[in-house]
């Protein structure tokens, strides 16, 4: 008799480290017939910042959106790709995008699966979630209070470490110059 395959119970958020939780899902800027947004579209390129807020955030989505909005700049030195993916239909997620009023992707995450795949599917908390150029996951910080905004320095702080770290990777060995006469 052969054993049976346990599997390990599902724990919601990724692990930081491994790669993150692939997605499309539709830009709500943009008509209903376009291509669909997909993660893996800035694989080998540049990072990505993604803004997770369920339904459940509530109010707290729109001060996320504009605190996102306010740091463009540091995201933009960053080189990082800001994304929102925000639970809802997407008339719902176009209202909330015309209210915060946002130059980056709103992408409508009707079921909640995308949602769920980084964070607890029951959370009433945004959180950020760090994809480096190869789609790893190397961090996830949820708001550390309810109300309270995202922690875009420790965001920023992750970005440089994890690049400090892929540069670090591909320094050239150059050979050491002997001293002429010695």
């Amino acid at each position: 008799m052969s054993n049976p395959i346990i599997h390990p119970a599902k724990t919601g958020a990724p692990r930081c480290g491994a790669l993150a939780p692939a997605f499309a899902l539709p830009d709500v800027a943009q008509p209903a017939d376009a291509e669909p947004v997909r993660l893996r579209a800035w694989r080998q390129r540049r990072p990505v910042l993604l803004a997770l807020l369920p339904v459940a955030a509530g109010e707290q989505r729109l001060t996320w959106l504009r605190a996102l909005a306010a740091r463009r700049a540091d995201l933009d030195e960053a080189r990082a790709v800001t994304l929102a993916i925000v639970g809802g239909g997407a008339e719902a997620v176009r209202a909330l995008w015309r209210q915060a009023d946002v130059a980056f992707p709103l992408l409508a995450d009707a079921t909640g699966a995308t949602l769920a795949a980084y964070v607890d599917a029951d959370t009433a908390r945004p959180s950020l979630a760090l994809v480096n150029r190869y789609n790893t996951l190397i961090s996830l910080l949820p708001a550390a209070t309810p109300n309270a905004a995202p922690d875009l320095d420790a965001a920023l702080r992750d970005f440089a470490y994890a690049e400090q770290e892929d540069c670090a990777c591909t320094i050239p060995a150059w050979p050491v110059e002997e001293e002429a006469g010695g």
